[in-house]
């Protein structure tokens, strides 16, 4: 099936077709914590590639997150979904001390660097 659509990183194609990047961010994200926190099925390749945004067949004003490639899944376990919800929480309330903590138990040696993959911006603590 041919999806219409312009990568998720693509800002000037998103605005070019009168959608708000805040509410894409707001799909892209409720959608990945469904799959982690909700469902338990993770999509494993999350890359701009991967990732296209196009109006809403249905609601041609808001945007449509279209996740492509579902090669590549995994099912966390419960102790990993709750270190990474654990993990997701420290970014956000810049607890680095717990994020650091919680990466280190996963042999994750630079802390920044690994929340900036999560976010997929710098980050510093």
């Amino acid at each position: 099936e041919f999806i219409d659509g312009v990568k998720i990183n693509d800002e000037a194609g998103i605005a070019k077709m009168g959608l708000a990047s805040s509410h894409v961010m707001e799909e892209t994200i409720r959608f990945f914590s469904s799959q982690l926190f909700e469902s338990g099925f993770l999509h494993c390749d999350p890359h701009p590639g991967n990732i296209l945004v196009r109006p809403h067949p249905k609601h041609p004003s808001r945007a449509q997150v279209v996740i492509l490639d579902h090669g590549l899944y995994m099912e966390p376990n419960e102790d990993f979904r709750r270190a990474y919800a654990d993990f997701f929480k420290s970014i956000i309330l810049f607890d680095a001390e717990r994020m650091a903590d919680i990466a280190r138990a996963w042999g994750v040696g630079d802390v920044d660097l690994f929340a900036s993959f999560q976010i997929f911006k710098p980050y510093n603590s």
